[in-house]
């Protein structure tokens, strides 16, 4: 079902990529990009495309000074408080055409994915409802964040939440975006895309959390090009879901470039949590850090597959890629596969990856201090969790995601 009033020329893309979805082939273990990869969970064929359904309640407390909250049911727009002010503005992609067509159609070109799920981002493409364009004009500075929170809605179904985000010159913004199912037990298909254009001096925060239910799926495919000067931090929480991928890219393109790439994932049951990353430097004297933590119980699975990229000519270049996993039960597998391509001199780059177990001895000294040994593992893991935190920036910011995280321990505790 297409949406109403979009322009011909998006009406074209929007069927170019379903004929491509339709002409690629599924992804298969043959690929290295599905090392290690779950193919089961990414079977879509019983889903179909979610409708628009209302919900009882969008009472899902966020960050309490956001400057502007917009709710999605199956991708449709239901809910909108605030204003940006300014030049700024967060509109729909039909919207977004009609208005500005030359800005949006100037970034509304996709790179070719280089992590294996190319079929699917061309489904999210043929299939997005509305999307949000967050645009940014040049010295605008939005201090205050902005709140997008999805709900999955209905069995069976699948949508495609799309965020396109652009900062100009000397810009600022922070967004916080959700991902929530209305039911508990509902199984149902996110299929999500984010793109970040960061121009010269700008910087872009982004904030993730998914908290879909525990039959849900999970795919977010996300890529940052980063110009001079410029800075993109990330920080993602993973806390739901059945099965979950994420693809991240970030594109150092000039010098002076900066990314940032955080990542927290609680993993229980038999639940799996795939993450694909690429930090790629163009330029020299770019700089990128990333660090992710998993912690697993029960029979959970992690896999972190990760590239630091130095182009030639990216001299200089400072990157650093981490991958820890805390074992909770010894069920629990992780699987890390970090990596470097380094064609360029005189650089400093870093990969690693760890993994280990609570022991024994952890518990009994707290016990020796009076700590039930249940409440002992409860904050151990939550420890693990903290210095993730202190990459969060804001106060408000910080407690959104440290209740969020620790509600969770709480529940497994």
């Amino acid at each position: 079902m297409q949406p109403t009033s979009l322009a011909s020329w998006i009406l074209k893309i929007r069927k170019e990529q379903d004929k491509q979805f339709q002409a690629l082939e599924n992804p298969t273990k043959k690929e290295e990009s599905w090392r290690f990869g779950d193919l089961k969970g990414l079977d879509i064929s019983s889903f179909s495309l979610a409708t628009k359904k209302e919900i009882p309640s969008l009472e899902k407390r966020g960050i309490k000074d956001a400057i502007l909250r917009i709710s999605f049911v199956n991708g449709h727009k239901v809910a909108q408080s605030g204003n940006l002010g300014g030049k700024a503005f967060c509109l729909s992609f039909g919207e977004a055409g009609e208005k500005y067509p030359e800005i949006f159609r100037s970034h509304f070109i996709l790179p070719k994915e280089k992590m294996g799920s190319q079929k699917y981002a061309s489904l999210n493409m043929a299939n997005w409802q509305e999307g949000c364009f967050i645009y940014v004009p040049k010295g605008e500075k939005i201090e205050r964040v902005i709140e997008i929170t999805h709900f999955s809605n209905g069995s069976e179904g699948f949508h495609c939440p799309f965020l396109l985000i652009v900062a100009e010159e000397e810009s600022s913004v922070s967004i916080l975006e959700r991902f929530y199912s209305n039911s508990e037990i509902e199984a149902h298909f996110c299929i999500a895309r984010k793109r970040i254009f960061a121009e010269k001096n700008s910087k872009v925060i982004y904030q993730g959390l998914q908290n879909l239910n525990a039959e849900s799926h999970f795919l977010q495919i996300s890529d940052s090009d980063i110009q001079a000067n410029a800075e993109v931090k990330e920080f993602f929480c993973n806390l739901g879901g059945k099965w979950v991928r994420r693809e991240v890219s970030s594109h150092l393109l000039e010098a002076f470039a900066r990314s940032e790439m955080y990542t927290f994932s609680l993993i229980k049951d038999s639940h799996i949590v795939d993450q694909r990353t690429l930090q790629s430097h163009f330029a020299p004297d770019t700089y990128s850090d990333l660090l992710y933590k998993n912690v697993l119980y029960q029979k959970a699975k992690s896999t972190f597959s990760g590239l630091i990229d130095v182009e030639k000519g990216a001299h200089q270049t400072d990157a650093y890629q981490t991958c820890r996993n805390l074992l909770m039960s010894q069920e629990a597998e992780a699987n890390s596969m970090p990596g470097l391509e380094i064609q360029a001199d005189r650089v400093k780059c870093s990969h690693g990856s760890t993994s280990a177990s609570v022991s024994d001895e952890e518990i009994f000294y707290l016990q020796t201090r009076g700590i039930r040994a249940d409440y002992a593992r409860f904050l151990i893991a939550l420890g693990f969790s903290e210095n993730l935190l202190e990459k969060v920036e804001g106060k408000a910011n910080k407690d959104f995601f440290r209740q969020a995280i620790e509600n969770c321990f709480r529940y497994l505790s």
